[in-house]
């Protein structure tokens, strides 16, 4: 998925959270990457996203508007650490 000049990868999996109670709770999510290229041969970016937690439901579009919501938030910061990036590649 594009967006913004970025491109998205999100992928399913097991994502480990800390519960209320502090016990570590291993629960249904997303890892999300974000490239700057569509190669996507350097992850600009990475997080993950848990159901009941980030989410509140186990929907890939779900994921897909956070990592939207991410990059509209981030977007300065995000393409300053490609400039970086870039500059000494």
């Amino acid at each position: 998925m594009q967006y913004k000049g970025f491109y998205i990868e999100i992928k399913p999996g097991t994502i480990l959270r800390t519960a209320p109670d502090g016990e570590k709770v291993a629960c249904p999510g997303f890892l999300i990457e974000i490239f700057d290229v569509p190669e996507k041969s350097v992850i600009v970016d990475a997080f993950t996203a848990a159901i009941g937690y980030e989410l509140l439901g186990d929907s890939p579009s779900e994921a897909e508007q956070l990592a939207k919501d991410y990059i509209s938030m981030e977007e300065k910061e995000l393409r300053k650490l490609i400039h970086e990036y870039r500059k000494f590649s």
